[in-house]
């Protein structure tokens, strides 16, 4: 599978790392990146052997049989229209962007009339099978999410634990659309944006990002606790964000698929 990929910061460099110099996939290949600086942009395509495009436009228009987008919410308003309408399967990281509801109902619309499929991955939280199954039959009553960063993964001054918001995903994404992507992609996976209730906690007292999920319903209760180990090249990054979005481009791929 030839992969082209939008984005070369963190999740970007850690893809084409274990891709395409370590071979940890094999059959896949990032064939093409596309990036805001051009000139980094060729950089790393002569270190990760992939071809650099400087319009997006060409970039789409390349044989790739999908494409990855790990930039921003900015970005994916730009390329995702693009990309379905040339018929192409698109693996979105910056969730939050599918906090606008026109959006994403359009973007839903042109992919099934274009037979391609936009794929989400679970990123730094888990659980999101048992919320989906949850919420099969519209039976999920209440879905939060706790959200507990370090001090400095944060923008606030205060130097002691404090809560930094409280309120719907919709907002917290609004608040937050570097940190948040999390909040969206519970809401899409249960019931929805606006009915997903968030806190935001800086807390003094730890060095990894901490998710609780709860959720109620039909079904009975839910609580998940995940501690995120943060990517040894940007300490604001989840690790586990970045393999989740390796075990999504996998499933493309599989005969049998698990939950």
């Amino acid at each position: 599978m030839i992969i082209g990929l939008v984005g070369t910061g963190s999740i970007g460099t850690f893809l084409l790392q274990t891709i395409n110099e370590e071979n940890r996939l094999p059959g896949y290949r990032i064939g093409g990146v596309l990036a805001r600086d051009f000139e980094k942009t060729k950089r790393i395509g002569r270190t990760y052997e992939a071809v650099p495009y400087e319009s997006m436009d060409d970039f789409l228009d390349a044989p790739f049989d999908l494409i990855i987008e790990a930039a921003t919410g900015e970005v994916v308003h730009q390329l995702l229209p693009r990309a379905l309408r040339r018929k192409r399967d698109v693996i979105v990281t910056s969730i939050g962007a599918m906090a606008d509801e026109t959006f994403f109902d359009e973007m839903e619309r042109m992919a099934l009339r274009n037979d391609s499929v936009i794929l989400l991955p679970s990123g730094a939280i888990g659980g999101l099978d048992a919320i989906r199954s949850a919420a099969a039959l519209g039976t999920l009553e209440r879905v939060t999410l706790t959200t507990r960063k370090p001090l400095e993964a944060l923008p606030s001054e205060r130097r002691e634990t404090h809560t930094l918001f409280e309120g719907t995903a919709r907002e917290a994404i609004a608040q937050f659309p570097q940190n948040m992507n999390v909040a969206i992609t519970l809401a899409l996976a249960g019931v929805g944006p606006d009915r997903t209730d968030v806190s935001v906690i800086a807390d003094a007292d730890v060095d990894q990002n901490e998710h609780i999920i709860e959720a109620k319903g039909a079904f009975g209760t839910l609580e998940f606790r995940i501690q995120n180990a943060p990517m040894p090249s940007n300490p604001k990054t989840s690790y586990l964000a970045a393999l989740s979005v390796l075990a999504t481009l996998q499933s493309t791929e599989v005969a049998l698929r698990i939950g």
